[in-house]
């Protein structure tokens, strides 16, 4: 691939994970499933200094609402 295919919806829709929770839970199940396993999940974000909340709702969504949905897929694929 060439640097200037790598455009921003080209890493959206295969690198980024984002959008509502059940999408961000379906795409990271997804990976889980295609790959085997999930080692880590790394976070990151950048310029929130000025709305701290934004960031904060971020955290809150993916500990509350993503993790437990992407718990509950592999819980029944393994069964």
């Amino acid at each position: 691939m060439d640097d200037e295919e790598v455009t921003t919806e080209y890493v959206a829709k295969y690198n980024w994970f984002v959008g509502s929770p059940k999408t961000v839970a379906n795409r990271l199940a997804n990976l889980y499933e295609k790959v085997g396993g999930l080692g880590h999940l790394l976070i990151t974000g950048y310029d929130y200094s000025d709305n701290p909340e934004v960031w904060k709702k971020s955290m809150r969504l993916m500990k509350e609402e993503v993790l437990p949905r992407i718990e509950r897929k592999i819980a029944k694929a393994k069964m």
